[in-house]
């Protein structure tokens, strides 16, 4: 039982990590479409510059620090969103 455990656990930690991994390729994807229509490196809440240091440190980010916070406090509503369902990066309106 014990080691049928452990294989639950580290099956269940491998997807976890896929999971993540695929969302990081999402994000880097959509980055490169952004480059490709011009609108790297601009705050997809605000339209303003994001700064090149966190571009440094994010390259993939979408939102300057302070949209970014205010997105995951939930203040602020995201503007778009990923189609998970063909992992294709589209811009959506609500």
């Amino acid at each position: 039982m014990a080691d049928l455990g452990t294989d639950n656990y580290e099956m269940e930690n491998t997807l976890g990590l896929v999971d993540s991994e695929m969302k990081l390729l999402v994000e880097i994807d959509g980055a490169l479409l952004r480059i490709e229509n011009g609108t790297y490196g601009i705050c997809q809440a605000d339209n303003e510059p994001i700064p090149k240091e966190r571009l440094k440190a994010i390259p993939w980010a979408r939102y300057c620090i302070a949209c970014a916070s205010l997105l995951e406090k939930g203040i602020a509503a995201r503007e778009d969103s990923f189609d998970e369902s063909n992992d294709d990066y589209e811009a959506k309106e609500e």
